[in-house]
């Protein structure tokens, strides 16, 4: 067993070194969205019966699943799915509305990256859908872990805009404060919504796997 761990320090060093020679050289090996890509998988060289050389992957990282029935999990996908497309129609609402605060443009900046998280969950949201139980960990990534990102953007945009609208709402109190009041609610539900996200997600309990792939000295781990 010892001689083992050795022998895989041994390869992990090699590799380290190979990537720092190449992260220096003038035409790296593989850009980083290939790194990301092929995230846990590990390549080698394998001779075709042509003689030719072809790169062969093969995935030596670990397997994430979800510690839960495929009802519960098929509950957790679309639960995801239905808070965001709550929260981004309250944001519509909200950011829509002729108010004092949405003539802001700190305002403005906060809801422009507010519509990149919302974005980002209904793609990831939609995309989980299709996600196996058994996932890499690029698509625990792109799941699971984007889902806390994101969520937790989107909250803190959406409170911040809450409190704009309030403040904005008040300085301008003479034009009326029904629609200021009602826009701000739109945003706290908003927060609201992706935080109860958030929350259920970070719940769960996703088991780790391993792969059970050997990694030989030939193969490269990306």
């Amino acid at each position: 067993m010892e001689n083992e761990t050795r022998r895989i320090k041994r390869i992990l060093r090699e590799q380290e070194r190979r990537h720092k020679v190449e992260k220096n050289s003038a035409e790296p090996w593989h850009s980083r969205a290939y790194h990301r890509e092929f995230e846990g998988y590990a390549e080698r060289e394998v001779q075709t019966e042509n003689g030719r050389t072809k790169i062969e992957r093969i995935y030596v990282g670990n397997y994430y699943e979800l510690d839960a029935t495929d009802q519960r999990r098929r509950l957790l996908k679309w639960t995801h799915v239905v808070f965001a497309l709550g929260a981004s129609v309250f944001f519509l609402m909200g950011a829509t509305a002729r108010v004092a605060a949405n003539y802001s443009r700190l305002t403005a900046l906060f809801q422009a990256i507010e519509t990149l998280a919302l974005a980002w969950l209904l793609i990831v949201g939609v995309r989980n859908l299709l996600t196996p139980v058994r996932m890499r960990i690029r698509q625990y990534k792109d799941s699971s872990r984007a889902v806390l990102l994101w969520t937790r953007i989107a909250a803190v945009c959406a409170g911040v805009c809450c409190l704009l609208t309030l403040v904005l709402t008040l300085i301008h109190a003479r034009e009326g404060l029904g629609a200021g009041l009602l826009c701000a609610l739109y945003h706290a539900l908003v927060a609201a919504l992706v935080l109860l996200s958030y929350y259920i997600e970070a719940q769960q309990n996703y088991r780790v796997i391993p792969s059970g792939v050997e990694i030989t000295e030939d193969m490269t781990v990306l």
